[in-house]
C-alpha cells in the first residue's frame, strides 16, 4: 500500500452508496479492480463502525 494513500471516513451508509454506484462498471477491469478494494475495505472497517454505534 502506498504511504501517500487518500483514506477518508465513511459512514456505513455512504459506503453502501458508493458501492451501489460502482457496481454498474463491474464489467470494466479498472472500475472492478477499485470496487473490489473499496469492498474490502469497507468489509474491514465494519467492525469499528459497529463498535462507533453502540457507544
Amino acid at each position: 500500500m502506498k504511504s501517500n494513500t487518500f483514506c477518508p471516513s465513511f459512514s456505513h451508509d455512504e459506503w453502501q452508496l458508493i458501492l451501489t454506484a460502482l457496481k454498474p462498471y463491474r464489467h470494466n477491469s479498472e472500475y472492478r479492480e477499485l470496487l473490489e478494494r473499496l469492498e474490502y475495505q469497507a468489509e474491514a472497517l465494519r467492525p469499528f463502525q459497529q463498535q462507533a454505534n453502540a457507544a
